[in-house]
């Protein structure tokens, strides 16, 4: 009808019979609702919590049309005449969800999955003899998988979460303290756990691939360089010495790892919700890995990157590799502004080679801000931040830009 308001009143005497153009005009209401079609747009918040003998209510600044339980652990709220957006936390009987509160917005349909109670999540070795098929240790060891819970978790059954693997977990969650001593904590839990609170970074769960310990006496990291260069090349530093087991590496993530994770713990498992990370080689191979199987890494977190390896062959993968929905949706990468490699006096190497790779991300399509975010932190210690106490201080970001915020 709005399309009659608009005709002379005669013609809308012809149209509508008996009707008078007087009883048929728009009232002032009925005029705004037209205008903005989101004020009469109908907003649902849906709670999911095992709420037992307690009730599930909402604290927002106006009280809902409808409140319906769809099962024992889902309670729906429906508003109606929202324009813009609502604010709202859920409430246990008298305890508010912890964190900051929700938004939602006219027409949507929101699902939440809140905690009430645990303000940390729990760091654990999930499978102590992982092995592999594709990628098998030396002697056909095993190797520890460690986990962090988010703090819903345990609380919130009917929660799934998304997935970010971690390369070198030693120091990702500081629990090797011969990782910690030689290269510091990422303090990556510490971290989720703040984020948890404030909203910053979605509940996620965290995989820790802990890397293999080589038995040779001279060179302690050398399975560990084995599987984190994606390329057999001459290190320029003369510290590899073996390379080149990177695409193994990312099959047993993929074919074995990744299923095994899926299978046992309550993930998402689409790409747009697995993520994949880490430092130095670790960030050198999550290049690796969004280029090559974007299809299910949805996102990657490079931290200072040993971007020069194979003569910049992560920068030369990026600018090949074909555009479209393989892609990998979201690149985190940054260096070091006073970074040199370890043990080493080659200069600008690790900066320089960083900045060539930013440039191939834009180069193949990647929006600064957006898409993209790659940074060369301001030197504070010159030739010291190849570290965890500096990338420490770069993961908060870093997740919230490719992971996203819980909020």
């Amino acid at each position: 009808m709005r399309f009659m308001r608009l005709l002379p009143a005669a013609l809308l005497t012809m149209l509508v019979g008996c009707s008078s153009a007087a009883d048929d005009a728009a009232s002032p209401a009925d005029t705004q609702a037209a205008s903005n079609p989101l004020q009469a747009a109908r907003t649902t918040v849906r709670v999911h919590y095992p709420a037992a003998a307690h009730t599930l209510t909402l604290t927002t600044d106006r009280a809902p049309v409808a409140t319906t339980d769809r099962d024992n652990d889902t309670r729906e709220f429906s508003f109606a005449d929202v324009s813009g957006a609502l604010s709202v936390k859920p409430m246990l009987g008298d305890v508010p969800a912890r964190g900051p509160h929700y938004t939602v917005r006219a027409g949507q349909t929101l699902d939440i999955y809140p905690h009430f109670f645990e303000k940390r999540g729990r760091v654990s070795t999930r499978w102590p003899h992982f092995k592999s098929k594709v990628h098998p240790q030396p002697g056909g060891m095993g190797r520890p998988i460690e986990v962090y819970l988010p703090p819903s978790y345990e609380e919130n059954p009917t929660a799934r979460f998304p997935v970010i693997y971690m390369m070198d977990s030693q120091i990702v969650f500081g629990n090797s303290i011969l990782g910690t001593t030689v290269m510091g904590d990422m303090l990556v839990d510490e971290a989720m756990d703040a984020a948890a609170e404030s909203g910053a970074i979605a509940e996620s769960i965290v995989v820790g691939i802990v890397s293999p310990i080589s038995p040779c006496i001279l060179d302690p990291m050398e399975d560990r360089n084995l599987e984190l260069t994606p390329t057999k090349a001459v290190d320029p530093t003369g510290s590899v010495r073996k390379s080149g087991d990177g695409p193994k590496f990312v099959s047993m993530l993929v074919n074995e790892l990744k299923p095994l994770v899926d299978r046992e713990l309550r993930t998402r498992p689409a790409r747009e919700s697995t993520f994949i990370g880490g430092a130095s080689l670790g960030g050198l191979m999550s290049v690796y890995a969004g280029v090559t199987r974007g299809d299910v890494f949805g996102g990657i977190v490079s931290l200072s990157a040993s971007a020069f390896w194979d003569e910049r062959v992560a920068a030369r993968m990026v600018r090949s590799a074909k555009t479209g929905p393989n892609q990998t949706l979201k690149v985190y990468a940054d260096i070091g502004g006073g970074e040199v490699y370890p043990d080493t006096d080659i200069k600008d190497m690790m900066v320089v080679t960083n900045e060539d790779l930013f440039q191939a991300y834009a180069d193949a399509g990647y929006v600064e801000g957006k898409t993209l975010m790659a940074l060369v932190t301001p030197v504070r210690e010159p030739g010291k931040e190849h570290n965890g106490k500096h990338w420490a201080k770069r993961i908060p970001s870093a997740l919230a830009f490719v992971v996203g915020p819980g909020r």
